[in-house]
């Protein structure tokens, strides 16, 4: 015979889950943090750079091959991918992220709330280098992972 679930038990059980329940205070942090980076960042006014991106994702398999991102003046000019050298179609740019893009995919998952984000940093270009978020810890495949790396000025 199935029973339903006590509620209240599970409440308790939930409660006592505090390691893995994100408060507003450390995505208030995490706002501090990414402020901070990004006026460092910006103080560097680097208009042309190139870099290594890659994502984890429930999502196409060609969204998920590394790939190098060139911008200049805040727009992304050329995506090549990193394994053969070919062009992604120019149609697929919007997949792709400057740094400024970066910086708002995670200042997107503080807003809507994030059950769990990590953004780590770049020590010397304070370019956001892993981003992952798991908008809600109850539902499979929402969990997005970006990573930038190898960042250089042209």
């Amino acid at each position: 015979m199935n029973r339903p679930w006590p509620w209240p038990a599970a409440l308790v059980l939930l409660a006592g889950c505090a390691d893995v329940t994100y408060t507003n205070e450390r995505l208030e942090a995490l706002q501090r943090e990414l402020d901070r980076q990004y006026g460092l960042w910006t103080a560097q006014a680097i208009s042309a750079y190139e870099y290594r991106f890659a994502r984890e994702c429930p999502c196409p398999a060609d969204l998920t091959r590394t790939v190098l991102v060139r911008v200049q003046d805040t727009v992304v000019i050329a995506v090549i991918y990193a394994d053969s050298g070919t062009a992604v179609p120019d149609s697929a740019y919007r997949s792709y992220f400057t740094v400024e893009g970066l910086f708002q995919q995670a200042r997107l998952a503080i807003n809507a709330l994030a059950d769990s984000l990590v953004v780590q940093y770049d020590l010397d270009l304070h370019y956001p280098t892993t981003i992952v978020v798991d908008q809600n810890r109850f539902l499979l495949d929402d969990e997005l992972s970006l990573f930038a790396s190898q960042l250089t000025k042209k």
